[in-house]
């Protein structure tokens, strides 16, 4: 029931610059993450959120402060990480940034 409440009380906004989400039950945290900062993402989905239309993302960051944000029961997954990744490319040629792996 805790995890139901939590996950009900996690918004996230997506623009075409950040990504925002807001956490937190009883005190609320807003954090937001500018979309050039964003590495990677994974998208998981387990049987049963097969079975209803949800599934998992998990974005990896530059960012200090956050550096891994998990959105978990997202409709429509797949879908909004594609979303995601569009809009960090588009992002990344507007202010002409690149990421450069140095391992």
């Amino acid at each position: 029931a805790w995890k139901w409440l939590e996950t009900r009380n996690t918004p996230y906004t997506l623009s075409d610059q950040r990504l925002k989400f807001t956490r937190g039950i009883f005190t609320k945290t807003t954090e937001d993450l500018e979309l050039y900062r964003v590495r990677d993402t994974k998208f998981e989905q387990n049987l049963f959120e097969r079975m209803v239309g949800l599934g998992k993302i998990e974005v990896f960051t530059t960012d200090e402060t956050s550096p891994t944000i998990k959105l978990a029961y997202i409709e429509g997954a797949e879908a909004v990480r594609e979303k995601i990744r569009a809009l960090v490319e588009a992002r990344r040629d507007a202010k002409r940034v690149r990421y450069l792996d140095t391992e």
